[in-house]
């Protein structure tokens, strides 16, 4: 099982997408935690459902210039349930071959209401 989790600072450029598909051929991740995709949700899903095909994902929208972030993870792998809010994403499920219940949190903190985050 790889878990791997990027601050990907915006998902604009082509770049990004050759990056992340470089990742994925050589690091070979079973889930990955992104965060500041500087997006709306529904667009920083299509972009990494074109990525990965027939993967899990959830997206938070971006504040602004900052923020928003992403997971996304192999169904055949491990199976989630997700829930997010402004600042997080929490995935709750198990990871195939285990018992145990499994939770992952991907958050980004704002940099300017850190107090309150």
């Amino acid at each position: 099982m790889i878990i791997t989790s990027y601050n990907i600072r915006g998902l604009g450029g082509s770049l990004k997408k050759i990056y992340l598909r470089r990742i994925f051929e050589v690091i070979h991740p079973d889930i990955m935690l992104i965060q500041q995709t500087m997006s709306e949700a529904w667009k920083s899903c299509q972009f990494f459902l074109k990525l990965f095909p027939g993967w899990e994902v959830c997206a938070t929208d971006a504040r602004g210039r900052s923020g928003g972030i992403l997971c996304i993870w192999n169904p055949t792998c491990c199976d989630f349930t997700s829930f997010s809010s402004t600042y997080g994403i929490m995935l709750v499920g198990q990871i195939k071959g285990f018992e145990e219940e499994v939770k992952i949190l991907n958050v980004y903190g704002p940099y300017k209401v850190r107090e309150a985050f």
